[in-house]
């Protein structure tokens, strides 16, 4: 592993961290927090190797001396980057335990020693605990990067004492101007349904989902005219990307509330439902429309755990048949 290349919107960040370091300010935990998408793991691995290279300072790795090379290989003795095991959904105490044991030993190459923990928000509460030592007595030279998209998750100890460092979905002329240089496909539709993440939705062209939006927009419209049974398209959307298909679920209930809010459909809306909901929209209750965007982001929170994901999207959608009902899912969620 070796980074040595910036997202052309990271520089702000980049720059936030290269004077820090340059003013000996730079603090020993660091909390790269934004939406997923946007690219903050190859941002932690950039400082990562920028930090371990023989190059004075914070700057960019020249990728040709020793410890880039030893990092190249994947041999540093000095770096470890932490994620969950495979086939796990979090990161174990066990294994910020021996983060830490590594981390109290003295440098190999006399350099900093780094470790990157992503996504943070993986480690459960002993973990954290685990962790919370480290941040608060660190042994010299050593940065520990935490790299997150659900914040809430962590504990405010830990994010107390870690210098955050903020990253926003690029402007959306710069994030199409950056895809099309990626290669041809669908890059509006796309980065709209990857809610403006440049990284997510070239994740999203690799998985062939330009035509997501109209299948989606079609499922549902096929629930409200009672053709679509709820459970199987449930059973569907869990199967193949869940938090993608509600993610773009959460943006046509947005679409659908700024609608209420207004009286004009808005673009978000999908045009195959603008259509069906044209005549229901004075009938929808704004209360009972804030609450199903309230439990629909409760089940996102969810679509990355061990859990049985059809039977949590299900109320999502069976508010949807007939209706939509949206106060229905109130009831079983």
């Amino acid at each position: 592993m070796i980074a040595n290349n910036l997202l052309p919107w990271h520089e702000p960040a980049w720059q936030q961290l290269v004077e820090a370091a340059a003013a000996d300010r730079l603090a020993h935990g660091l909390l790269l927090r934004g939406q997923g998408g946007v690219g903050k793991g190859l941002f932690a691995r950039t400082v990562a190797a920028g930090l371990l290279c023989d190059t004075p300072g914070l700057a960019l790795a020249c990728g040709n001396c020793r410890p880039c090379q030893l990092l190249a290989s994947g041999n540093h003795p000095d770096f470890v980057e932490i994620a969950p095991e495979e086939d796990k959904k979090q990161v174990r105490v066990e294994q910020i335990r021996d983060l830490i044991s590594r981390l109290a030993l003295t440098s190999t190459l006399g350099g900093y020693k780094v470790a990157i923990i992503n996504p943070a928000d993986a480690m459960n509460p002993s973990a954290q605990n685990s962790l919370l030592k480290t941040l608060e007595e660190p042994s010299a030279r050593t940065v520990l990067i935490l790299s997150s998209s659900q914040p809430a998750a962590l504990a405010a100890t830990i994010i107390s004492r870690c210098q955050t460092v903020r990253f926003a979905s690029p402007p959306t002329a710069a994030a199409l101007e950056w895809l099309q240089q990626q290669g041809d496909a669908d890059w509006p539709g796309l980065l709209q349904l990857a809610w403006g993440a440049p990284l997510a939705a070239l994740e999203l062209a690799a998985h062939d989902a330009a035509g997501m939006g109209a299948t989606l927009a079609g499922q549902l419209d096929e629930l409200m005219a009672g053709k679509a049974d709820a459970v199987s398209i449930a059973e569907n959307w869990a199967a193949d990307h869940p938090q993608v298909r509600l993610r773009w679920l959460q943006q046509q209930v947005y679409g659908l509330i700024q609608w209420q809010l207004t009286g004009q459909a808005p673009e978000l809306v999908h045009k195959t439902l603008q259509r069906s909901l044209q005549k229901l929209i004075p009938d929808l209750s704004l209360t009972e429309s804030y609450r199903y965007l309230d439990q629909l982001q409760r089940v996102i929170g969810l679509a990355d755990r061990a859990i049985n994901q059809a039977l949590t999207i299900l109320p999502l959608l069976a508010a949807w048949s007939d209706g939509p009902q949206l106060g229905r899912a109130a009831e079983t969620l």
